[in-house]
């Protein structure tokens, strides 16, 4: 007899549970403005799917954004520098020449 109760009891606590977590739920979609009868009729897994696919388009729409705004900023710098020599270039330039100078020089 006491097995009975303690299943009862359980069972009486996971039901309880599952209603406590629906109702939250379904308070949760009333606080984010879906009407009383869609927010009962809804369920749980399906909105959890649209907010899935909601974060992958969310990530990857981010993601091309960032990109685009780094590729343009690579070409602004790459603008900016256009029909310019840069002090390294020059500089690593006359070194070159100088070391190819030295070794054609034999003493």
């Amino acid at each position: 007899m006491v097995p009975a109760i303690a299943w009862h009891l359980v069972s009486c606590r996971t039901d309880t549970a599952l209603h406590v977590c629906i109702r939250r739920f379904t308070r949760f979609l009333l606080y984010l403005g879906y009407p009383a009868v869609d927010a009962a009729e809804l369920k749980i897994q399906s909105f959890c799917r649209t907010v899935s696919a909601f974060a992958m388009e969310y990530r990857t729409a981010r993601e091309k954004l960032i990109q685009q705004r780094q590729k343009a900023a690579s070409l602004q710098a790459r603008k900016g520098s256009r029909g310019l020599i840069t002090a390294d270039v020059i500089i690593s330039a006359l070194f070159s020449l100088h070391y190819v100078l030295l070794a054609r020089v034999s003493f």
